[in-house]
């Protein structure tokens, strides 16, 4: 019986030893990325300095070229966008940006499904991007809003790359999937034409802590004076965006713009902007990039003009 207690303790030692080694490459393999998702998660939180960030799911990650913003512009942009992400994912990235410094911008590509709908079973493939951060402050409770045991999952380092250390190992040799401020775009050409889907009227179920987070972004900004300005970019054929209501009239009450060209017919008409019906290339990305960064310029204009009136009166 001795024996055996002496050999659980010796296999407990040794699986906290290998545990705290995954730690420390886990801590060297997300600093020293040269390219790919875990370069931009570490540019994201302990980075940049951008004076406007860019949040949302994919969508935001492929429409829109901080460079073509900031030469229009005049200020630092970085694309904090990340694939198959919304707000549960971009609330926990502002948490940690924020213990740094605070941008002066947020643009918002709004994804019904990723942002307040639901329509996953399980929130928590939105905490990956999180996951190497989880030691930030706040984060933690993030996790736990999203599965009760994560809290305790997240002790482990190994559990921390789970399914990640071959794509970070990768992105320590390699230069894959760069990034232009973490701007992603395909040079691909849409070669089908995707089946149109007769509109109907949908029922959607709402999702608590998706809103819940898109709420606290909203209050964030508010709180911390971030101008915070929703967008919608194009998407293929569609002709409603009955999809959008609910967000709308979050915008409205909470004084947030919102620029909608989710039913643009300049960009979504032409298959040669999309490399899937979701997902604009490279030509659809710079020129709507080039169009958003004028409206922003004038809306932010608007803005420090009423400012500057209403601060005189």
């Amino acid at each position: 019986m001795k024996k055996f207690i002496i050999k659980i303790i010796i296999f407990a030692i040794c699986c906290f030893v290998m545990d705290r080694s995954f730690g420390i490459a886990l801590d060297y393999l997300t600093k020293n990325a040269k390219s790919g998702q875990t370069q931009k998660n570490e540019e994201i939180c302990n980075r940049t300095k951008a004076d406007m960030l860019i949040l949302g799911s994919s969508r935001a990650v492929h429409h829109y070229n901080p460079i073509i913003l900031q030469d229009t512009l005049g200020l630092t942009c970085y694309n904090c966008g990340y694939d198959g992400c919304g707000s549960i994912t971009a609330y926990g990235l502002l948490q940690i940006l924020l213990e740094r410094y605070t941008p002066k911008y947020i643009i918002y590509e709004v994804t019904p499904g990723f942002d307040y709908y639901h329509a996953d079973k399980d929130n928590s493939k939105y905490l990956g991007a999180l996951k190497m951060y989880y030691d930030h402050q706040g984060v933690d409770s993030l996790f736990y809003k999203v599965n009760l045991m994560e809290p305790y999952k997240m002790r482990s380092y190994m559990y921390r790359m789970n399914s990640k250390l071959i794509q970070m190992v990768s992105e320590n040799l390699l230069v894959r999937n760069e990034t232009q401020n973490g701007f992603f775009t395909k040079d691909n050409v849409m070669q089908h034409e995707p089946e149109q889907k007769t509109h109907t009227e949908e029922i959607h179920e709402y999702d608590s802590l998706k809103i819940e987070c898109l709420n606290q972004i909203i209050k964030i900004s508010s709180e911390k004076n971030i101008k915070l300005i929703f967008v919608v970019s194009p998407f293929y054929k569609k002709t409603t965006d009955d999809d959008y209501f609910y967000i709308k009239n979050i915008a409205k009450n909470n004084g947030v713009p919102f620029i909608n060209h989710y039913t643009d017919k300049t960009f979504n008409c032409e298959r040669n902007n999309f490399y899937d019906s979701s997902h604009m290339n490279r030509k659809g990305a710079t020129e709507y990039s080039k169009l958003i960064a004028h409206e922003l310029k004038e809306l932010i204009q608007q803005t420090n003009k009423q400012e500057s009136l209403s601060s005189n009166k």
